[in-house]
């Protein structure tokens, strides 16, 4: 089992000291979260994995928020020999991109909320805010667009809080023949281990030329 050096961190302040925070480190809200958070019981982290890892993880996000945020991009992995796991805002998004790029739409989708919002752009026929089933009849359509697969290469990436901005490019080549080679800017918002939010800008004329007969 390999636990990060935030969680130790957490450890340290929730039971050895008690989560002694001084008021003029955190807001009044956050500390009432330090204090729910204070009251879980982790003793089941090897007999109850799932809810132990859950647990861990919440508490890491906010022991990160309340010194700024400045941690919650980087990677947050508890394994074991059930290979539970845990990623960073970055690396589930890092993790999104490179199974929707390999076809393997499912293990992509995982990673998304069953009650996230998708909001595209435009005038085009799939544009507007789309619930998360409404989108993957979407992404059918561009399987069925994109037979040979689309990839969706992550250029840059910025993370603030549960916020992740994204620099995408895509290549693909359409039924029609043509060459689908749009920019994207994918503005993510993670909760809870998952993605719940996304606004997916792009250049709108070059996939509505795409797509004419």
């Amino acid at each position: 089992m390999t636990i990060s050096k935030h969680t130790i961190i957490i450890f340290t302040y929730l039971f050895v000291f008690n989560g002694e925070i001084h008021s003029n480190d955190l807001m009044t809200d956050e500390k009432n979260k330090i204090d729910n958070i204070r009251n879980l019981n982790f003793t089941g982290l090897f007999s109850d994995q799932k809810h132990s890892v859950v647990a861990l993880a919440s508490a890491l996000q906010l022991y990160t928020c309340a010194n700024g945020c400045s941690a919650l991009h980087e990677t947050v992995e508890l394994s074991s020999k059930s290979g539970a796991k845990i990623m960073g805002t970055k690396d589930l998004v890092s993790e999104f991109f490179k199974e929707f790029s390999a076809g393997n739409i499912d293990a992509a989708f995982k990673m998304v909320s069953e009650d996230a919002s998708w909001w595209v752009p435009g005038n085009l026929p799939f544009s507007g805010t789309k619930t998360k089933a409404e989108y993957l009849q979407i992404v059918g359509n561009i399987q069925n667009g994109f037979p040979d697969g689309l990839k969706l290469t992550v250029k840059s990436m910025i993370a603030e809080g549960d916020m992740v901005a994204v620099e995408v490019v895509s290549d693909g080549k359409h039924v029609n023949g043509r060459t689908y080679a749009n920019e994207y800017h994918f503005l993510i918002t993670v909760r809870g281990g998952q993605i719940v939010a996304v606004k997916e800008y792009m250049d709108t004329l070059h996939l509505y030329q795409l797509i004419q007969p």
